[in-house]
């Protein structure tokens, strides 16, 4: 129960309000943590109840008229709206004021609104550090620092932008990391700037998928075909596309078939983003068509199916993309639709989902014989390189041995701490 996480009365209304009646494993781990004053590294999923397990902590840790409190820094506008959202459902019953600020929308109305004082701020990193720049964000009286998704800020090019807000902040400041995962680069921004963080992993190794993925070679002129008689089904589903122009294209086409259809896509204001978002988070049934920054880290429930109509460029986005089903346990289907010219990468694809080969449909007997050969040899590089990597590594070994007298340990391994200790989360989630 949220009481015996030490949550305070008028916080436990808010959450009897939303209707949630047991902590999920995050914050049954983090709520604790960070009520102790204690620096935090969660390794968790959008989507398992995260935003809460700081957004709690933050909400009772702050007070009215003492100025800003707690920072909370997000990748993107709509992942700043989100968080915004659910910590003002969590205040609702203390008057505690919060501001979220971003690009995209008016500076002058964000500012006006700072003026006004604030306890919280949730903003992305270019907006905050453009403010802070101004004089008009103060951070000196910040108590509790959050950097949420920040596997996506390192991918989007974000975590200079974070240190240079970090270095404006108290230096007893209390820090949470989130991501759903640790890169080298975010474990040495936790090494450079922690204090013995409490680590905490949502993410045991023996997690299974909980969505099912389908693979569909097809040739170019029966693609969007093979898209109408997948969508033909009672469900919710996000289609990705690689580019704003195909967003577009798809989307007009399939409003024209009269299915049911919305956009999202940078190209687009922030309000009809954001009237995108909230509209397809009311449905029960449709499509929305969108690129893969739109969609960054958007936890929206009750997604049934996303489809790739094109495959990403960067194949990290893969996982990414198939997040958005299968969301708190729930199942759904990821499906990949693909062109010929595309197998190069599907053997990539196949080798990042538990080295699996997995169903394919095709309309062409050549297409899978291509893919089972190209999936076979990488397969068979795979295990080459891991021998020669394998290899090397003893024979390093053993010269640091003859020269040193004893070994040595490799910082790109994973480490968190100054001692470079193996990473070992503190505490490990089960997960039923």
């Amino acid at each position: 129960m949220f009481k015996e996480l030490g949550v305070k009365s008028f916080i436990l209304k808010a959450i009897e309000e939303k209707g949630f009646k047991e902590p999920t494993p995050v914050q049954t781990l983090c709520i604790p943590a960070l009520m102790e004053g204690k620096d935090v590294v969660v390794q968790a999923r959008t989507g398992t109840g995260k935003t809460a397990a700081f957004a709690i902590p933050a909400i009772q840790k702050s007070f009215k008229r003492e100025g800003i409190q707690v920072l909370i820094l997000e990748p993107t506008r709509e992942l700043t709206r989100q968080v915004d959202d659910e910590i003002m459902s969590l205040k609702k019953f203390i008057g505690l004021r919060i501001a979220s600020v971003f690009g995209g929308s008016s500076i002058i109305n964000q500012i006006r609104n700072l003026e006004r004082g604030v306890e919280i701020i949730v903003g992305t990193p270019g907006r905050v550090k453009d403010l802070i720049d101004r004089g008009i964000l103060k951070l000196e009286k910040v108590k509790l620092f959050v950097l949420d998704e920040a596997d996506e800020m390192l991918d989007m090019g974000f975590i200079e932008d974070v240190e240079y807000i970090m270095s404006k902040l108290p230096i007893s400041v209390q820090k949470g990391f989130f991501s759903a995962t640790f890169p080298q680069e975010i474990m040495d921004l936790v090494e450079r700037n922690m204090n013995e963080p409490e680590h905490i992993n949502t993410i045991p190794p023996e997690e299974a998928n909980t969505f099912t993925q389908q693979f569909y070679a097809i040739s170019v002129e029966s693609k969007y075909g093979k898209l109408k008689e997948l969508l033909n089904e009672d469900g919710k589903f996000m289609i990705f596309c690689r580019t704003r122009m195909e967003a577009d294209d798809l989307f007009y086409k399939l409003k024209m078939d009269g299915f049911r259809v919305l956009e999202l896509h940078g190209g687009h204001t922030q309000k009809m983003r954001n009237m995108s978002i909230d509209t397809f988070r009311r449905w029960n049934n449709g499509i929305l068509v969108a690129t893969d920054v739109a969609a960054r880290g958007l936890d929206i429930k009750g997604v049934t199916h996303t489809i790739n109509y094109n495959i990403p460029e960067d194949i990290k986005k893969y996982v990414h993309r198939i997040g958005r089903t299968a969301r708190a346990g729930h199942s759904g289907v990821a499906i990949t639709i693909f062109e010929k010219r595309e197998t190069r990468v599907i053997k990539e694809l196949e080798l990042i989902t538990n080295d699996k080969m997995l169903p394919f449909e095709s309309q062409d007997e050549s297409i899978l014989k291509q893919i089972r050969t190209d999936y076979y040899k990488a397969k068979q590089q795979n295990i080459r390189n891991e021998r020669y990597q394998n290899s090397r590594n003893s024979n390093n070994r053993m010269s640091d041995n003859k020269f040193t007298g004893r070994s040595t340990t490799n910082k790109s391994s994973g480490n968190y701490n100054k001692n470079h200790k193996p990473y070992k989360p503190n505490r490990v989630a089960s997960v039923s």
